[in-house]
């Protein structure tokens, strides 16, 4: 698969001023009723964009997503050692699907800040 043809869903990108820098997330999105293979076929898309952009920008780590109807797993790629990569599920969350769900969002709010310190340090 290469990835200079396989776009993902999303791309978050670092942003000097007015300028845009380099890739620091990538992620995908699939409806709730995705097959498995689709999604194994994503989560590879995503690893091979990480790598990639670890590769390009010389950065030690990144943080992508993949979304499955509401619930969105993190992951974080790092290079360890010189062509030796190592991708983690950092957490998966469970978003409200309506405004009945609310409440629960207060239950999530301790992952998503996990996830903001651990996008923090991948940008380090």
């Amino acid at each position: 698969m290469e990835t200079a043809t396989k776009r993902p869903d999303a791309v978050v990108y670092q942003i000097d001023q007015d300028l845009y820098g380099f890739s620091v997330a990538f992620g995908e999105a699939k409806l709730k009723s995705t097959t498995n293979l689709l999604l194994v076929k994503d989560l590879l898309r995503i690893a091979m964009l990480v790598k990639d952009s670890i590769d390009k920008n010389n950065l030690s780590s990144i943080l992508s997503f993949q979304a499955v109807g509401n619930r969105v797993s993190f992951y974080i790629m790092q290079l360890k050692n010189d062509g030796l990569y190592m991708m983690l599920e950092s957490c998966s969350v469970d978003f409200p699907a309506s405004v009945a769900d609310l409440p629960r969002f207060s239950l999530i709010v301790n992952d998503l800040l996990t996830v903001a310190k651990v996008a923090q340090l991948c940008r380090l």
